[in-house]
């Protein structure tokens, strides 16, 4: 999972054009698995957090959106 996680962070950090519908997606992805999880797993959860922040830093309304709902 967490090896997922990275891979998508780093294809979000690499986009040239932001593509809000694809960004959203997989926020919610991260969000929905993070918030979901009963079980203590810092390696995945952190790579959940480094693609929220991946995504936040290119589109910051949507991850405070998605975080503050």
């Amino acid at each position: 999972m967490a090896g997922v996680f990275q891979v998508m962070a780093y294809r979000v950090r690499a986009l040239d054009k932001d593509d809000p519908l694809f960004m959203s997606k997989i926020a919610k992805i991260a969000t929905t698995e993070t918030i979901s999880s009963k079980e203590l797993n810092t390696d995945w959860q952190r790579a959940a957090s480094g693609l929220l922040v991946s995504i936040g830093l290119h589109l910051p309304d949507l991850v405070s959106f998605l975080l503050c709902k």
